[in-house]
Order: C-alpha cells, then sequence, then structure tokens
C-alpha cells in the first residue's frame, strides 16, 4: 500500500508543476481583458471567453486545495515532516489559484 502511495505522490510532483504554469499563463489572460471593455461583439465575445477561463482556473484551485489536503493528511499518518510542508504548499497554491479566479470576478465583472 505504502509503494503504492509513494508511486502516485511522484507522478503527482511531476506533474504539478505543469498544473501550477499552465494556471498562471491562464491566470494573466484576465488582466489583457481589462483593456477590451468596448461593446463590439469581438471584445464581449473574448470577455466570455476569459470568463470562462477564470472560472475553470477556480475549479482547479479547488482540486488542487483538495489534492493538498489528501497528502498533508497521508503526511501526518505517516508522520513525514517533508509530506507536511509539500502538502500544505499545495494548499496555498490551490488558495491562491482561487484568489486569482475571485479577483477576476471582483475586479473586471463591476
Amino acid at each position: 500500500m505504502q509503494k503504492q502511495v509513494h508511486r502516485i505522490y511522484l507522478l503527482y510532483q511531476k506533474n504539478l508543476l505543469k498544473l501550477i504554469a499552465a494556471s498562471v499563463l491562464l491566470a494573466l489572460i484576465p488582466a489583457i481583458a481589462v483593456y477590451g471593455l468596448d461593446a463590439s461583439a469581438g471584445v464581449a465575445q473574448f470577455d466570455a471567453i476569459v470568463s470562462f477561463l477564470a472560472t475553470w482556473i477556480g475549479r482547479i484551485g479547488g482540486l488542487v486545495i483538495f489534492i493538498g489536503a489528501i497528502q498533508f493528511g497521508l503526511a501526518v499518518y505517516n508522520q513525514s515532516p517533508e509530506g507536511k510542508v509539500n502538502g500544505f504548499l499545495i494548499v496555498a497554491a490551490g488558495a491562491m489559484l482561487i484568489g486569482l479566479a475571485a479577483g477576476y470576478e471582483f475586479f473586471i465583472n463591476v
């Protein structure tokens, strides 16, 4: 059982950096939408796409928090200090993603 958990943990660590990098790149898109507050059809369509992406960034952030909480719980169970730190950092990264999504809703959709 512990080998399987360790294998899943290693796979998760490899893909976490890719997930965070993609989320950050997607989070930069709302900054572009600030300059596009015109009433034309193309801008409205672009804003709809950015709003869709911001919604999914928030959902991905929730998933990242959930995974970090599971990792933190497993680290507490296995008494692994390094695992606890990693789990907490992943929870913090998920909270940042949710904050980015909430920031889009707060600042752009006025």
